[in-house]
């Protein structure tokens, strides 16, 4: 029995060793030290970086900022989100006026306020 469990325990050994050996690097860090040998930085916006304000082995912090963006992606971005607002804003804008316009010829018209106070007591819109 004791021979069975020794032989076990071997072959556990082996087996997380061989483990250990075989799998890829896993990044690390404690107190932001990476115990890696390449650890991938995640950006949190797309973009094309304009500038590396760090270097190999080079210590950070916390907050550091490690690169900087181009910044003609996002002002193109930005210019075209602000046309598409704008172009809603008009159309919004029109669609205001056109009521404004229909209600006030409505009102000039007698013929049409008996069907806008029929339509009121009918509940129809």
């Amino acid at each position: 029995m004791a021979l069975f469990l020794s032989v076990a325990l071997c072959a556990a050994a082996a087996a997380y060793q061989a483990y250990r050996v075989t799998q890829p690097a896993v990044a690390f860090t404690d107190n932001a030290y990476v115990g890696a040998t390449l650890a991938q930085v995640t950006p949190r916006v797309d973009g094309t970086i304009a500038e590396v304000l760090v270097h190999d082995t080079e210590y950070v912090r916390r907050g550091q900022i490690l690169v900087t963006l181009d910044r003609q992606d996002a002002e193109l971005d930005y210019q075209a989100a602000l046309a598409a607002y704008d172009a809603a804003t008009r159309q919004a804008q029109e669609g205001i006026a056109n009521t404004k316009a229909a209600i006030e010829y409505c009102l000039d018209h007698p013929q049409w306020q008996l069907s806008i106070q029929t339509h009121k007591l009918l509940g129809i819109r």
